[in-house]
């Protein structure tokens, strides 16, 4: 798919950002949520014990409020019931003060609704009020300080209670800047990361593109052989029979390799294919995988060097034997004379004498498919460095003056140490 990179890092950016603006306005919900609460929860607790005249602070502080209300009193009209600011201690609250105070009367004249709480917004600043119906306070509780607008019964006071909730509100628009700053954060690293993502996507399409491409090539060219020979012998073209028959053995064996090495590693890498870790005597084993390829040492003519310490290691059999055979072969490969290999508890070093390794080479040399000079390296290399990393080994390959080696750590800390 083209411009997935594109479409992922887009996926990634836009479901972060909708998840840090839910996130976001739910928070903001719960904080107001909360501060609403409290500030009803102290008005209604004020209405309930009817605590107008018996207000102070201690009675807020014992029912477990950080806030304390303002509570006074008007007349019907809105007007206070007293102008005297040096009036009686007993009736202050007949009168208000500040200018909070006339900032609250005045949204109250605008919006008479009564017996209920409402926010209220008065520029930056931010108030929960509450206004009672109209109590007739009786002519005689004022004593001998009798309003100057009450009638012979006494006079209807409408008692206001607010709570001041600016502060907090300041508090949530802080942590509000710091919240949308962490949401931009996370939503342009997630894109950031979303375009890695992406990008890695691509890199494995396009390296499966070229493994399907690479298996079908190598799978085709002995399927062409098999093919050709069999239509020969069918029309009678192919005389020698027996030979025909040898080449199509040959290449179906090739296939059947190829097919079960593309297998294995898909199984390795899949996790599908365990590794049953046991002892293993590691001369034994080499001394086995030699035995397989003796046949092809005398075709070619390579003679072998070998100092093979008997020493055991923990390794799965026939994984490690495949390890083995896949390098041999690749040193029988590329050599011109002998090969030589050397093993002790530590690592395994398999050498060949033909042309050093060049350093490109050596960049690619484990790759599905890899073509250097002398050919495909189909995925035998790959397969081998898969199995080593499932031991919790480590492989390497070093082009020296007359020839290459490739060398196995069976302790990833002896080669970090070199």
């Amino acid at each position: 798919m083209k411009h997935i990179k594109i479409l992922i890092a887009s996926a990634v950016f836009v479901l972060t950002f909708l998840v840090c603006t839910l996130l976001f306005y739910a928070s903001n919900m719960v904080m107001h949520g909360y501060i609403k609460n409290m500030a009803e929860d102290i008005i209604l607790h004020t209405i309930k014990n009817d605590i107008y005249y018996n207000y102070t602070d201690e009675s807020y502080e014992e029912a477990g409020y950080s806030l304390y209300p303002e509570i006074f009193a008007v007349d019907s009209e809105y007007n206070a019931i007293y102008d005297d600011e040096n009036i009686n201690y007993n009736f202050y609250r007949y009168n208000y003060y500040t200018e909070t105070d006339k900032k609250i009367v005045d949204w109250c004249r605008q919006n008479t609704e009564k017996d209920k709480i409402l926010r209220v917004l008065a520029g930056s600043s931010n108030y929960y009020v509450y206004q009672s119906v109209g109590k007739l306070v009786k002519k005689e509780d004022f004593y001998d300080a009798v309003p100057p607008n009450s009638s012979e019964e006494g006079i209807s006071v409408i008692w206001i209670v607010y709570v001041d909730v600016t502060s907090q509100e300041l508090i949530i628009n802080k942590v509000n800047s710091v919240l949308i700053f962490v949401m931009l954060f996370c939503t342009l690293t997630a894109g950031f990361l979303g375009t890695i993502i992406g990008r890695a996507v691509e890199f494995n399409q396009k390296r499966q593109k070229e493994f399907f491409e690479n298996a079908s090539h190598e799978l085709k060219t002995p399927l062409m052989s098999i093919q050709g020979y069999a239509e020969g012998i069918e029309t009678g073209v192919v005389n020698d029979v027996p030979k025909a028959a040898a080449v199509i053995i040959n290449e179906s064996t090739k296939m059947a390799a190829l097919v079960d090495e593309i297998l294995s590693l898909s199984r390795l890498e899949s996790g599908a294919l365990h590794i049953k870790i046991q002892e293993l005597s590691l001369r034994e084993v080499i001394y086995d995988c030699l035995y397989a390829l003796e046949a092809e040492f005398a075709k070619k003519g390579i003679a072998l060097e070998e100092d093979i310490k008997d020493v055991f290691i923990n390794a799965d059999l026939k994984q490690f034997e495949t390890v083995v055979v896949n390098i041999l072969s690749n040193a029988l490969r590329h050599a011109d004379k002998s090969v030589k290999i050397t093993a002790d508890e530590e690592r395994l070093v398999i050498y060949n004498d033909g042309e050093s390794i060049s350093d490109e080479d050596i960049k690619h040399v484990f790759e599905r498919f890899y073509t250097g000079k002398k050919g495909s390296t189909g995925i035998g290399m790959a397969l081998t460095k898969e199995i080593i990393k499932k031991h919790g080994w480590h492989i390497t390959v070093k082009g020296i003056a007359d020839g290459t080696q490739f060398i196995i750590y069976f302790n990833k800390k002896l080669q970090k140490g070199r």
